[in-house]
């Protein structure tokens, strides 16, 4: 798979839908999430189950890895 380099960024009125999608310098070979608002509840109860974890071990699911090889395709 090529490096991408694009970043997703999803809006803190978690809407899970994202916001807005950009250029960036940092190359990746699969989506990965750089940041997320911090919450006691887990995430996946707030985004539809496309983030899960709490706090620092927060991550995108295999559902959220898709949802965002879907919105970037082609890379």
């Amino acid at each position: 798979m090529q490096a991408s380099r694009v970043v997703a960024t999803f809006s803190s009125a978690r809407s899970e839908i994202p916001l807005k999608i950009e250029p960036s310098d940092k190359h990746v070979t699969q989506p990965e999430l750089s940041y997320v608002e911090k919450s006691a509840i887990d995430y996946s109860y707030l985004t539809r189950d496309e983030i899960s974890g709490r706090s620092s071990s927060a991550h995108l699911t295999e559902y959220g890895k898709q949802l965002m090889r879907l919105l970037t395709y082609p890379d």
